[in-house]
């Protein structure tokens, strides 16, 4: 407070000195300008003068023949002085708007002179008369004008000069005055100041208590965050679903920044729902009365729009609110922080405290941060290790598969072998033979359809399917498939029939994949319709696209499996052993590999027709010439 005090005191002293300086500034200002003012009088006067002296010798000139012949250096001797006494007035201050004035002056000097010139131009000539007109005409005027305009320069200067100095001593009473309450005023405010301080001091204590506080809740946070990132970690070592991943990542980050809900979301589609979405605090009955999964839209997929993060005082009053579910809780305090991975958004963390408490903070939002940095790559890691499983997963089914499928062609052929073997010895008859080696092309059959549609699979997985597109006779497609099935449904006493709507387009297609494709969908109808049941081929025309369908008679398909009936490797539990789980995988490359789509329609009981569509191409020279190779990506 002392040293305050003592600034305050010196502040008023330093003001009367500076006021004092300033006074004797003002008036070296007024001296300064009252020297000015003087010697511009002196040269405009000098001037005025020169003019003058201009038109004496000219008169003399008129009065004395003999003078006419110095005339011109005389004249040219007083301009010389006129403009040397205006030069040095140049030199001096000018007063405000006083350039304007000299210059209008300059001009009629400039007219004055030149009409003198002509009066000496005349003289010089002789001519008397013209030069008496000019005279007393031209010149006359012109000179009157100088004389006028030099006048009222020099009566300008003076009172400029005059007026100038006596508005400067106001100026210095009124600084006289102004010191004497500047230094009233700093008494004042050495007391004001003296309390500000005090009040400061004690703002400056509260305000470093709350700084350690908040450094202390940081350095929690942070200790938490490390934490949590250490339980994510071991989550995902013990091969955890991605969902219960994500749960433990929402229930760290509520507990470390102390909100009261937090929710995770996976996924960038407005028109999709995230998958998965996980929520911390909320009770599971509410959760299940609310049950929709939310879109990123709203409040929610500005985050994801922008890619940065959104901190809100209170959630419902932001215009990008869309409102919540009936039964869902309130919440005010809003924060929201993208999850980012390998430079592109995969979802948001979303965290939310109910209306009134406290609003997340720019240090909360830094927490946010981190723990959504550390979450992206926990759950890259968790999809890659379950992408990881589920490929051992299918490995271990196709070696099952492989191993079984193969196994019964195998002990086919052996069986038949070892028959065809005794042949010689023990007197085979030749429909046993025959059955033998008609056994062993059958098993041959087997195996090669299941290594075709392993090669078809892989190539598929990997966007490697090469297709070979050409316009094709829809029925003689759906014939030959019929033709080289017939034998099949004959063995399993199934009716099998193909119809064709007459007047069908080509269909731009790969006539080996799809007769692939039918043969699958075919095979796949006799393996599961029981004896004297039916199976039907046909196709029809739907705008620009061809759809086929195969439909059976056979027990249909339950709801609960629809979805996965073109999954690889998928079968119904009750049918494992009737099939590698390929064909209908395969199928469905290829038919998407068209630009076609592929479907199944069933009830249980009464069968199942499978549909799919391929692009028509129109019967023209072109079509028929048009061939192109592309491989499926």
């Amino acid at each position: 407070m002392i040293a305050l005090t003592a600034v305050v005191v010196t502040s008023f002293v330093g003001s009367i000195i500076y006021a004092g300086r300033v006074a004797s500034a003002i008036d070296g200002m007024a001296y300064d300008i009252g020297e000015n003012a003087v010697p511009s009088v002196q040269y405009l006067s000098a001037a005025r003068t020169q003019l003058f002296s201009m038109v004496a010798t000219l008169a003399g000139a008129f009065f004395d023949p003999a003078r006419r012949s110095e005339i011109r250096p005389a004249i040219e001797q007083a301009h010389l002085r006129l403009h040397q006494k205006l030069d040095a007035y140049l030199a001096l201050p000018f007063f405000q708007g006083e350039h304007e004035r000299y210059a209008a002056t300059n001009q009629a000097i400039q007219d004055a002179e030149i009409a003198i010139n002509h009066v000496v131009d005349r003289l010089e000539h002789a001519d008397l008369a013209g030069a008496e007109a000019v005279r007393y005409g031209e010149m006359s005027e012109a000179v009157r004008r100088a004389d006028v305009a030099l006048e009222g320069t020099v009566s300008f200067d003076a009172v400029q000069g005059t007026h100038l100095s006596e508005s400067i001593q106001a100026l210095r009473r009124r600084a006289q005055r102004t010191l004497w309450f500047l230094g009233v005023l700093d008494v004042v405010l050495a007391f004001s100041l003296m309390e500000v301080a005090r009040r400061a001091s004690r703002e400056y204590l509260r305000l470093r208590d709350v700084q350690e506080e908040a450094e202390r809740e940081m350095s929690r946070k942070l200790s938490a965050t490390v934490e949590a990132t250490v339980r994510v970690a071991g989550k995902i070592s013990e091969s955890a679903h991605l969902t219960a991943v994500a749960q433990v990542i929402v229930d760290e980050a509520r507990s470390i920044l102390r909100s009261d809900y937090a929710a995770l979301g996976l996924g960038t589609d407005p028109d999709q729902p995230f998958d998965p979405w996980v929520f911390s605090g909320m009770d599971d009955n509410v959760l299940q009365i609310i049950g929709r999964t939310p879109r990123p839209v709203g409040v929610l997929g500005a985050v994801q729009r922008s890619g940065e993060s959104l901190r809100l005082d209170d959630v419902a009053s932001s215009a990008l609110f869309l409102g919540m579910p009936p039964s869902h809780p309130k919440m005010g305090p809003f924060l929201g922080v993208p999850i980012r991975h390998a430079g592109q958004n995969i979802g948001n963390l979303y965290l939310a405290r109910r209306p009134g408490e406290a609003h997340f903070s720019e240090q909360d939002e830094r927490v946010a941060r981190l723990l959504s940095a550390s979450a992206a790559p926990a759950l890259q890691n968790t999809e890659l290790n379950t992408a990881l499983r589920h490929a051992v997963d299918d490995r271990e089914e196709l070696l099952a598969i492989v191993s079984h499928d193969l196994r019964n062609p195998l002990n086919a052929i052996k069986l038949a072998g070892d028959t065809l073997a005794m042949a010689e010895s023990k007197g085979i008859s030749p429909a046993i033979k025959s059955r033998c080696i008609e056994g062993v092309r059958r098993s041959t059959r087997r195996m090669s359809r299941l290594i075709e549609d392993l090669l078809t699979a892989a190539k598929a997985e990997k966007g490697r399917l090469v297709m070979d597109f050409r316009p094709e006779d829809v029925s003689a497609i759906v014939d030959e498939a019929v033709q080289e099935l017939a034998w099949s449904a004959r063995e399993h006493s199934v009716a099998l029939d193909g119809r064709v709507t007459e007047g069908l387009p080509p269909a731009l297609c790969d006539r080996e994949r799809i007769l692939q494709v039918l043969a699958n969908l075919v095979g796949n109808a006799v393996k599961f319709t029981p004896s004297g049941g039916r199976i039907s081929v046909e196709v029809s025309l739907h705008n620009e696209f061809l759809r086929f369908s195969v439909s059976d008679t056979g027990p249909g398909i339950g709801k609960e499996q629809l979805g996965h009936v073109f999954e690889r490797y998928w079968q119904k539990t009750e049918d494992r052993r009737r099939g590698n789980g390929l064909g209908l995988y395969i199928a469905k490359e290829i038919v998407e590999s068209h630009r076609g789509k592929i479907w199944v329609e069933s009830q249980v009981g009464q069968g199942s027709t499978f549909f799919f569509t391929i692009p028509a191409s129109a019967p023209t020279p072109d079509h028929a010439r048009d061939r192109r190779s592309l491989a499926v990506t």
